[in-house]
């Protein structure tokens, strides 16, 4: 009569070597993995967020302003009040902070109600427009897809 073998301790073992295969690849795979935050100045963004809310219902209080992606035209609607000043623009490309972007704005550029939207990269951006005005900061925030 021939003795059986109990399969269990090899099964056990398989089981353990796939799991430290699994695991040892994860950990490879998030080194390797980049992870953008949304913000170069995540952290102190974080910090200010109740004056950036404050910011936000400002704007969102005031008529008189227009900030919208016009994906047509593949350019910003911008229309800001007469007495608005410091106005400035910018794009986090969430997926890529080195495709981040911020320029100002002033009467030049704004001459006919439009910033060009050229060069942006095809995918989801958030855009956020800052401006003063009579002493108090106002900000619009947006998302938008380029495709």
């Amino acid at each position: 009569m021939t003795a059986s073998r109990n399969p269990w301790p090899w099964a056990i073992g398989i089981f353990i070597g796939c799991f430290a295969l699994a695991m040892a690849s994860f950990v490879v795979w998030s080194l390797r993995h980049r992870q953008d935050l949304v913000m170069e100045d995540y952290y102190e963004q974080d910090a200010n967020h109740q004056d950036r809310m404050a910011h936000i219902a400002n704007a969102r209080s005031h008529a008189g302003h227009i900030f919208r992606y016009d994906a047509s035209a593949r350019s910003f609607i911008v229309a800001l009040p007469i007495t608005a000043s410091n106005a400035l623009v910018e794009l986090y490309r969430p997926s890529n902070a080195a495709l981040d972007r911020e320029f100002s704005i002033n009467a030049s550029t704004l001459s006919d109600g439009q910033i060009s939207a050229e060069g942006l990269h095809a995918g989801l951006w958030r855009a956020h427009l800052t401006w003063n005005q009579d002493g108090e900061v106002y900000r619009v925030e947006t998302a938008f897809v380029v495709d």
